[in-house]
């Protein structure tokens, strides 16, 4: 979908999502699965119904991850999205956290595709792409929803993480901003300590 299909609501005057933010879930504690978005999409999703519905999901990244299809050196966030959009959202408990890549990778989640289907009937999930949006851009469109975010990463530079004109290599959620001396700097909510 593209930026202006849906119609947009106000949901958070300031654009600021900090008291909605989700459960932090790293997404290479035990190893790398190369899988930021599975987790920023559903970091973004879960923030959002913090929210709009009052209450904390907690979805399970490994069967967004298998069912997108993502795998060493990552995937397109829209494989994500999509995987979400037409196979639903399951509940984390439901598939244990592998102790080992190679067993991460060949989980088998067929047998939960039905109970995440479920999930598409109580909710309508869509997606939006701000195409090259400027900083400026996602601050307004914060008002609107948590935005999921391409970044590069990650080079410090004192307070703040730039990106040194190299290409993003991450997804994960903006959740705000702060005006700054050097402009505006996004409030990133990632999947990495």
């Amino acid at each position: 979908y593209k930026l202006g299909a849906l119609p947009f609501e106000i949901l958070v005057e300031d654009g600021q999502w900090d008291s909605y933010l989700p459960i932090y879930e790293p997404q290479a504690e035990k190893y790398e699965t190369w899988g930021c978005t599975a987790w920023g999409a559903q970091n973004q999703i879960e923030t959002y119904f913090k929210k709009v519905f009052n209450f904390e999901p907690n979805y399970n990244e490994i069967f967004t991850y298998i069912k997108a299809g993502i795998g060493i050196g990552g995937a397109n966030p829209q494989n994500a999205y999509e995987s979400i959009r037409k196979d639903g959202l399951l509940n984390y408990d439901l598939i244990p956290f592998p102790n080992t890549f190679e067993e991460f990778i060949k989980t088998d989640v067929t047998q939960f595709e039905v109970k995440a289907k479920k999930w598409l009937q109580d909710y309508d999930f869509y997606h939006e792409w701000l195409e090259k949006p400027t900083k400026n851009t996602i601050k307004e469109m914060l008002k609107v929803s948590p935005i999921a975010v391409g970044v590069t990463a990650w080079y410090e530079d004192g307070e703040f993480y730039i990106d040194k004109g190299l290409p993003n290599t991450h997804w994960c959620l903006a959740y705000g901003y702060k005006n700054t001396k050097y402009g505006i700097a996004l409030k990133i909510f990632d999947t990495y300590d």
